[in-house]
């Protein structure tokens, strides 16, 4: 992922995150997010946030909820993204608990 010795920051992070928008980009969202770690960038929120928002837009709830609750700092953007996951796939119970977990 470092090309000619420079590293990604975390607006280029979050910029291609943004990006995967498909059902079958699940695997490329999980390589940056191995790349996320590795780039000890784990702790961002606003990267922390595109992940979430990426492994929501490619309907793998399963990851994006472990990722949820392993983040340490959450803020409405982190709620809103799983909240809007949840009310899209039916599970309007679980987006309700969450709405009151905010």
């Amino acid at each position: 992922m470092c090309m000619h010795g420079l590293v990604p920051d975390h607006v280029t992070l979050t910029t291609l995150l943004s990006g995967f928008t498909e059902f079958d980009s699940v695997i490329e969202v999980a390589q940056v997010h191995a790349h996320v770690v590795k780039l000890g960038y784990d702790s961002t929120l606003t990267i922390c946030n595109s992940l979430l928002d990426s492994y929501c837009k490619t309907r793998s709830l399963g990851l994006a909820c472990h990722l949820f609750k392993h983040m340490s700092v959450r803020d409405n953007v982190t709620f809103n993204v799983l909240l809007t996951r949840y009310s899209k796939e039916g599970f309007n119970h679980d987006a309700i608990n969450l709405f009151f977990k905010m």
